[in-house]
């Protein structure tokens, strides 16, 4: 018969089990704490130091001018812009229409003591597209690519011509990124077939200064 102590310690012995640190949840709550704490920043930004609006070709032209020289289009004129500015950062937009309504320009830039050029860009780009309602989305169908010197730098540009979404209506496209007088800045420019020629567009294009 075996001995009762020895049965006792050759049973297994039970070792309490540690849970496992819920990494990816207590990641979760720190990115979801930092999001809102941005957003409340952001939010506070903007109620307190909100966006200066102009109207009318007189002071959109006056905004433009802070961001680049240039020779509009033919029959575009300036109709609205905003001037965001604080500690952080510095934001310029101005938007110009075609006479007949067959075109809008938008013009930005964006200066920031915190984010890197690429993002800048990025950005810029974004936010225009986001606050312009007027801009079409188009399916691009051909696009080629400009390269230009402007304040000594490259800059570059993509033309492209495709169809309008939201309509049949042929529509031609200019994006564009290049060194505005402060910081980067970006274009974009669409207008309905038979707007605007070739030349026009290159008259346009060298004259960013």
């Amino acid at each position: 018969m075996p001995d009762s102590n020895e049965s006792k310690d050759n049973q297994p012995v039970s070792i309490p089990k540690r849970r496992p640190i819920r990494l990816l949840s207590v990641i979760s709550i720190m990115s979801s704490s930092l999001i809102f704490a941005c957003a409340g920043c952001c939010y506070l930004t903007v109620f307190l130091f909100g966006p200066l609006r102009v109207d009318g070709p007189e002071q959109t032209n006056q905004l433009a001018s802070r961001i680049t020289d240039w020779t509009l289009p033919a029959d575009f004129s300036g109709k609205s812009g905003s001037r965001m500015k604080n500690a952080l950062f510095r934001f310029d937009i101005a938007m110009f229409k075609q006479k007949q309504g067959r075109g809008t320009l938008v013009v930005a830039e964006f200066y920031s003591k915190v984010l890197p050029a690429p993002d800048r860009v990025k950005g810029t780009m974004d936010f225009m597209r986001q606050n312009t309602p007027e801009l079409k989305k188009i399916d691009v169908e051909e696009r080629k690519f400009l390269t230009l010197t402007v304040r000594d730098l490259p800059a570059k540009f993509e033309l492209s011509h495709g169809e309008d979404r939201a309509s049949t209506t042929k529509y031609h496209q200019v994006i564009g990124n290049f060194r505005g007088k402060s910081d980067d800045a970006a274009l974009i420019l669409q207008y309905e077939d038979g707007v605007l020629t070739d030349k026009d567009i290159d008259d346009f294009l060298k004259s960013i200064k």
